[in-house]
């Protein structure tokens, strides 16, 4: 005999990328030199930093290039500026995004972390982890909390 098992009913819950993202941007000028960068993600314990030029994103540096473009071919972290190593791509959001959609992003380019911009300007990121966040928290049905907690940040 097989057993069937039904899914338990997922209350409705609010699906937009401004209820994950935070403010804060990790950022280096794209004139700073890899060593640099690398020191900077390794003592704030981060994956990926953006690369930015006049204080415009121009692109990301990932732990993964730091292996790939650096560390294999046996290049000099402190001669190589952070733009010639860094990807271009910059995975972006707006804050109505729905979460699905930002999964999808991440899972489809490979990135662990997005920028949310809204009309022209950069208003938070959103990582991997944000997601797992959310998802632990809609799984133990605490998403109201969540909702409530960042509804109140927004508002002050």
């Amino acid at each position: 005999m097989r057993e069937i098992f039904m899914a338990e009913k997922i209350p409705e819950m609010p699906s937009a990328a401004r209820l994950l993202m935070k403010a804060d941007i990790p950022a280096a000028e794209s004139t700073a030199s890899v060593l640099e960068v690398a020191r900077m993600m390794r003592e704030n314990r981060l994956r990926n930093v953006f690369i930015l030029k006049a204080g415009k994103p121009v692109g990301i540096l990932r732990d993964n290039d730091l292996v790939t473009k650096v560390m294999a071919l046996q290049k000099d972290p402190a001669a190589l500026k952070a733009e010639e190593v860094m990807d271009s791509f910059i995975p972006v959001v707006e804050p109505d995004t729905g979460i699905s959609d930002i999964a999808k992003l991440m899972a489809d380019s490979g990135t662990r972390r997005v920028l949310v911009v809204e009309k022209g300007k950069t208003v938070g990121s959103i990582t991997a982890g944000d997601l797992l966040h959310f998802i632990a928290f809609v799984s133990r049905g605490e998403w109201m909390r969540l909702q409530r907690t960042k509804t109140q940040t927004l508002e002050e």
